[in-house]
């Protein structure tokens, strides 16, 4: 990977992790050497209202989001 991407990753990833819930999630992932449930990031959003989002489809597509860009984050370590 040349210098210039890797820093564009690393520019996303601050990014991504400027929002609170993505970086708990990440944090609590880490801290369990896996990446946390759906439900446990459900859980984070509501309790960080994430954008007022009222329905359970949302948050569960949301998590699902939330997850791949962990794993995606994670990956970039290894």
């Amino acid at each position: 990977i040349n210098f210039s991407y890797r820093a564009k990753q690393l520019k996303l990833v601050d990014s991504i992790l400027s929002h609170k819930v993505f970086k708990e999630c990440l944090e609590k992932s880490l801290s369990k050497g896996k990446i946390i449930d759906r439900t446990s990031i459900i859980d984070n959003m509501k309790a960080n209202n994430l954008y007022h989002v009222n329905s359970d489809d949302t948050f569960y597509r949301r998590a699902s989001t939330i997850a791949s860009w962990i794993n995606w984050i994670l990956g970039l370590c290894s």
